[in-house]
C-alpha cells in the first residue's frame, strides 16, 4: 500500500495547484514599481537610491541571478559552499 500523498490523483492535484500559483505569479501579479519617479521610506523619510529602484523594477531577473549563483556555489564543479550554508544578503 502506498502513502496517499504518492497516489497518482494526489500528484495530479498537487501539480495543478503549482501551475495555478505559477500562473498567478506570472500573469496576475504585476510589478507595482514600473515607473518610479520618487520612492520614499515612510518610516525614515529617505528617498530610495537608484539601485533600490532598479531592484524593485526587476525582481524576476534579480531572483534568477540569485538562483544561478546559489546553484553554482553549492552544486557547480567548483562548489565552495554546502547546501545548508547561509545565503548571503
Amino acid at each position: 500500500m502506498i502513502h496517499k500523498e504518492l497516489a497518482a490523483t494526489r500528484i495530479k492535484h498537487d501539480i495543478n495547484d503549482v501551475e495555478k500559483v505559477l500562473n498567478l505569479l506570472d500573469n496576475v501579479f504585476q510589478i507595482p514599481f514600473e515607473e518610479l519617479s520618487r520612492l520614499t521610506s515612510l518610516s525614515a523619510g529617505i528617498e530610495a537610491t537608484e539601485e533600490i529602484k532598479h531592484d524593485l523594477r526587476e525582481p524576476k531577473s534579480k531572483g534568477k541571478a540569485a538562483c544561478i549563483e546559489f546553484i553554482q556555489e553549492r552544486f557547480g564543479s567548483e562548489a565552495t559552499l554546502g547546501f545548508f550554508d547561509p545565503i548571503k544578503n
